[in-house]
């Protein structure tokens, strides 16, 4: 579970290793990586992790769709303009 929060994170397996709440060391977390965290295991954890925070997110908050749903148009702050005074959409390119 340390080398995945530490790879999950970005953390790294070092500085997790040299947090509190564990007595493993680094060489340690590294020979678990080696031996047990194949490319299959971590894909397998990876989709793990998105079903159970798929299953846990609020719906209220986040509707009812499912992940795989087209996305939906962005909700504009008032006073924020989606269209040119012409009427033309406002692309990424043209506010940056």
């Amino acid at each position: 579970m340390l080398v995945i929060y530490g790879y999950g994170t970005n953390t790294g397996i070092r500085a997790v290793a040299a947090g509190h709440g564990h007595t493993h060391s680094e060489e340690q977390l590294r020979y678990a990586r080696r031996r047990y965290l194949t490319r299959e295991a971590a894909e397998q954890i990876a989709i793990g992790i998105a079903n159970a925070t798929f299953a846990a997110r609020r719906r209220s908050l986040w509707g009812a769709g499912s992940p795989r749903s087209p996305p939906t148009p962005p909700i504009s702050a008032p006073g924020t303009r989606t269209s040119s005074p012409s009427g033309t959409p406002v692309t990424a390119a043209a506010v940056f």
